[in-house]
Parts: structure tokens; C-alpha cells; sequence
């Protein structure tokens, strides 16, 4: 029974537009990664204002996981609620957009989660109205060359 209720999926790949679409070889580009409700989320572990140490301490040890599992950015900055990912010449999956935009964003909520309960356990008390944190690919895929003439663009106003 089961095995036919999965047989449905068969024909999934065909339906993911973006499964044939990969970054030009040796592109440099960005991922930037953005802490979903994380406003609501400080409130509830009553973050220090205006800047918790052990808050920063968590998107700091998430954005390591990046390098620990091998996706090798060349560089991981963090600001406010967003990690920003730089990629040169070592780019992950292929280069296959949907997996870069995708998979960094879930290693880093996951982390985040596991970072969040082991240095703020006493402030995070999980129950049924708890929610989990999350990181979205905000903006997808940015090469360098667009955020470059995005900047001249807005020199130029």
C-alpha cells in the first residue's frame, strides 16, 4: 500500500522548475540567510537589549556549522538577524540554485535551534505555544556582479 501511495511521486522532478538551473562555473555569490520572526523570538527568550551575548553566540556557532560541513564559504558575517554567505570559487550541490538557495538555510535553523537550547536553556522553556526558529534565503542567489551594480546604481541617485 505504501509503496503505491509513494509511486505518485514519481513524476515530482519534472515539477521542480529550478532542478536544471546552476550557477556559471567559478561566479562568486551570496547567500543571505534571515532570521524569520526573530523580533518575537528575543522577546520570548527575553534577549538582552540591545545586544545579547549568548543570542550572538548562537548565529555566530550556526554560521560555523557552514564551514564544519563542508560547504566551504569563504566567508560567513553575520548582522543583526541574517548570516550572509560569501561563496569564490568553492560553491556547494553542483552549483544547483535550488539546493544553494535551500539546504544552508534548514543546516542553519537546525543549528540555530540546538545553539539556542544549549546556551539559553534557562530562558527557553519549550511548550505547546513554542515556535521554532527559522532562517529563509531572503533573496536568493546573489552574484557578486549584481550586488556590484546594484551599489553603482545607487551611487548614481
Amino acid at each position: 500500500m505504501q509503496e503505491l501511495f509513494l509511486n505518485r511521486y514519481k513524476k515530482w522532478p519534472k515539477h521542480e522548475i529550478f532542478s536544471k538551473t546552476y550557477l556559471p562555473p567559478e561566479t562568486p555569490f551570496f547567500i543571505r540567510l534571515d532570521g524569520w520572526k526573530f523580533r518575537k523570538l528575543s522577546e520570548i527568550i527575553k534577549a538582552e537589549k540591545p545586544f545579547d551575548k549568548k543570542f550572538a553566540k548562537c548565529l555566530v556557532s550556526s554560521g560555523r556549522i557552514l564551514f564544519k560541513k563542508g560547504f566551504s564559504p569563504a566567508l560567513v558575517y553575520v548582522a543583526s538577524d541574517e548570516l550572509n554567505i560569501l561563496f569564490l570559487n568553492a560553491a556547494p550541490f553542483r552549483r544547483r540554485v535550488e539546493k544553494i538557495d535551500s539546504m544552508p538555510a534548514s543546516l542553519v535553523s537546525s543549528a540555530f535551534t540546538l545553539y539556542l537550547q544549549k546556551y539559553l536553556v534557562a530562558r527557553w522553556k519549550i511548550n505547546e505555544n513554542w515556535k521554532l526558529p527559522l532562517f529563509t534565503s531572503k533573496d536568493g542567489v546573489k552574484l557578486i556582479k549584481q550586488i556590484l551594480e546594484w551599489t553603482r546604481q545607487k551611487r548614481k541617485k
